[in-house]
């Protein structure tokens, strides 16, 4: 799975039937760094999110659940640090939720 270090790529897509969403989520499989040097690479990643949803690809790609409400989901190996959970909700309140998009972050194995 080619994970936030790879900017140009949408991790995977799936339709979570129970709350009938379209789920797009990306991986992090990298500890959080102290200093934030995996921000810049969050911050691109979700870019391409929300251009994959934006510009249609999303319902082109998976006409199935393009009219279903969408849910980006982040996947980590370990928690966020403080500054990528900073970053995560300024992402979810200026970005997503303006487009009715929600955000999750889990932690895998968990």
């Amino acid at each position: 799975m080619p994970g936030v270090a790879d900017h140009r790529t949408i991790d995977v897509v799936t339709h979570d039937p129970k709350r009938e969403e379209a789920v797009l989520i990306m991986t992090e499989t990298r500890d959080w760094s102290t200093n934030g040097e995996l921000l810049l690479d969050l911050q691109a990643k979700f870019q391409t999110y929300l251009h994959f949803i934006q510009d249609g690809q999303l319902a082109n790609k998976f006409p199935a659940i393009a009219d279903k409400r969408i849910r980006i989901r982040l996947d980590c190996a370990v928690p966020p640090g403080a500054m990528e959970t900073e970053f995560l909700g300024r992402v979810q309140a200026d970005w997503l939720a303006p487009l009715g998009i929600e955000l999750d972050v889990g932690v895998l194995g968990q």
